[in-house]
C-alpha cells in the first residue's frame, strides 16, 4: 500500500503521479497518510522523502523523467 501526502505542490504532484503509477501497475495500492499510520502505531513501512531525493518544493517542474527516477527508485524500495 502507498501512503501519499500529494499536498498542493510540484512535488506533491510528483509523489501522486508516482503513486497512481505504481498503483495502475499492481505493484502497490494507493491510500493517504504516514501520519495516520504512525497513530495506529505502525512503525512497518518504507518512507520516501522527495527532498531526500533531490526534488525540492517550489523548484521541481513535475516532467516523465522526474515520475520515471522516482518511480524506479520507490520500486527498488519496495
Amino acid at each position: 500500500m502507498v501512503f501519499v501526502c500529494s499536498g498542493a505542490s510540484d512535488v506533491g504532484e510528483l509523489t501522486d503521479v508516482v503513486a497512481r503509477k505504481l498503483n495502475q501497475e499492481g505493484i502497490a495500492t494507493m491510500d493517504c497518510g504516514r501520519k495516520l499510520m504512525n497513530k495506529l502505531g505502525s512503525s512497518d513501512f518504507i518512507h520516501v522523502r522527495l527532498c531526500d531525493l533531490g526534488y525540492l518544493k517550489g523548484a521541481t517542474e513535475p516532467d516523465h523523467y522526474k515520475i520515471d527516477a522516482i518511480f524506479e527508485v520507490v520500486t527498488v524500495l519496495l
